[in-house]
């Protein structure tokens, strides 16, 4: 396996640290480099780009100097175990890879289809990786829009429910002001008709002793002489008329 900084996008100026400072981490990067067992000239190229990255460091360190160092040059160069002897395995190792990477690429046919077997594979799995994460990310937004949903639906329970509760509570109030204020009514009505019953009582008892009105003579009535009616008048024609029929 080859180190991480064997790679085109290695983005730092130089090797790390424990490269310069540990020889078994560095021996043991050029052992993996060297026993990476490549079928392609890509992969090939990838093996002596990590040589190349090593030998660079080793002129480095052999060519700090201190006094001359900028600011972005690091100061472990000064103290690296890579020197002359690693930097001529190094050429070594790389002169039997590039004899290598040369006859794969005698056969064209065969490289070429390597490649693009290897490339066909990469792009199947970025591609599956891809459809992979997208599912993942719709995934992840369906959820979190059902707890978002759940969150709202909770929260409009939970103020419909404190509405209902204000608006009983609000409904037992009055029922219970009412309820007060009939018992008060009834109260004060019980209390007045009981006034009026005392005053009542109060009254009968002072006209107890009184003579009745029964019983008190009534004056005598003042004795009329009463006269027979007059008679009718009657005229002479009356009178006379009255004696014809008699006669």
């Amino acid at each position: 396996m080859c180190p991480i900084w064997v790679s085109w996008t290695w983005s730092q100026a130089y090797l790390p640290k424990d490269i310069h400072e540990n020889m078994e981490t560095a021996s043991a990067a050029l052992e993996n480099l060297c026993n990476y067992k490549f079928n392609s000239c890509g992969w090939g190229m990838i093996v002596v780009l990590g040589l190349g990255l090593l030998l660079r460091e080793c002129s480095r360190a052999q060519e700090y100097e201190e006094d001359e160092a900028t600011g972005d040059v690091p100061d472990y160069l000064g103290n690296s175990i890579l020197g002359f002897q690693l930097g001529d395995q190094i050429v070594d190792k790389i002169a039997g890879i590039e004899a290598e990477v040369e006859a794969v690429w005698k056969d064209e046919n065969l490289g070429l289809s390597v490649v693009r077997q290897d490339i066909e594979k990469r792009r199947r799995e970025e591609r599956k990786k891809l459809k992979e994460n997208q599912k993942a990310e719709e995934a992840r937004v369906i959820e979190e829009k059902r707890v978002e949903d759940e969150k709202r639906a909770m929260e409009e329970k939970r103020v419909e429910d404190e509405k209902r509760a204000m608006e009983e509570k609000r409904v037992e109030d009055e029922k219970r002001a009412m309820e007060k204020k009939r018992v008060e009514e009834e109260a004060r009505l019980a209390e007045e008709a009981s006034k009026a019953e005392k005053r009542v009582r109060k009254s009968n008892a002072k006209g107890k002793g009184k003579r009745p009105a029964a019983d008190v003579e009534e004056p005598s009535k003042k004795k009329v002489k009463s006269y027979p009616p007059d008679p009718p008048h009657c005229s002479g024609r009356d009178k006379v008329t009255s004696k014809k029929y008699n006669a």
